[in-house]
């Protein structure tokens, strides 16, 4: 699958990375990673596979992990009204999360492309799930939850433009992403989990997934930035995870200073 055009509409690119794989496909992939001259987004070029991602197989997950607690913290810190919309919700299991944590939330649900996924989720958690695209939809809520979604998305220009319909005045857009300028991404990027170049067509870092929000939705208001690291709860994870659940201020300082894996970015639509 080759994807030449940037969100931003250039074809100009650098090769940000570019090698031969066995890791993530037993076929073996040829990886060709690029970033936009023009907006300086990171890219996958090339995956060396001739079709689209397909999201009607296992794609799901089955526990909640440290990153999930880390977003439901900060939707904890920074939500709005009491309606939440989980775009690429999987089972669910992120949504209920929320549903238990944030009892000030009334109004739950979820979209997903993976049907197989969603009926899980539907008989497991009860909740209001849909496998269909966000694009069909048409309700509004206050908060969206895009936890690990964006970087899936082909159409980025036209996701803004859904974004922004389906989110009411004053609501909160919350982002979870991988980040590219990780210390993970820097030095091992051919064995980073989080390339996961059969799904994944984005990579950004603190600076691009800003100016995308800020091209495409120029009036929103961005509250939050900060990175975390995905992978450091295989050390002391009780200890850490606990202190992921209170957003401890000096775990955060220390995380953003160090990049993360994982980025999180939160923006607010105008009254």
């Amino acid at each position: 699958m080759k994807f030449p055009k940037c969100w931003c509409g250039s074809e100009a690119y650098s090769v940000y990375s570019q090698f031969n794989t066995k890791l993530f496909n037993k076929g073996g992939l040829k990886i060709k990673v690029a970033k936009c001259n023009d907006c300086g987004t990171v890219r996958m070029y090339d995956n060396g596979l001739n079709k689209i991602p397909d999201y009607e197989t296992t794609y799901y997950y089955e526990k909640i992990s440290g990153r999930h607690l880390r977003t439901v913290s900060i939707i904890n810190d920074y939500f709005y009204g009491n309606s939440i919309l989980d775009i690429g919700c999987n089972t669910g299991m992120l949504l209920n999360e929320i549903q238990n944590r944030i009892p000030s939330l009334k109004r739950f649900k979820g979209v997903d492309l993976d049907s197989n996924a969603i009926n899980i989720g539907r008989q497991k958690y009860g909740l209001d799930l849909e496998a269909i695209d966000a694009r069909q939809l048409d309700e509004k809520f206050d908060n969206i939850v895009l936890c690990h979604t964006l970087e899936h998305v082909p159409y980025l220009r036209d996701f803004a433009v859904t974004l922004d319909r389906l989110l009411n005045p004053g609501g909160r857009i919350f982002i979870s992403v991988p980040n590219i300028e990780s210390l993970g991404a820097k030095y091992f990027l051919r064995f980073w989990p989080a390339l996961s170049p059969m799904y994944h067509l984005w990579y950004f870092d603190a600076s691009s997934v800003k100016k995308y929000f800020n091209t495409m939705l120029p009036a929103y208001v961005h509250l939050k930035t900060s990175s975390y690291f995905v992978w450091k709860p295989l050390i002391f994870p009780a200890f850490y995870w606990k202190r992921i659940i209170k957003n401890d201020k000096k775990i955060g300082f220390l995380e953003q200073q160090m990049k993360g894996d994982q980025l999180d970015f939160v923006v607010s639509k105008p009254v």
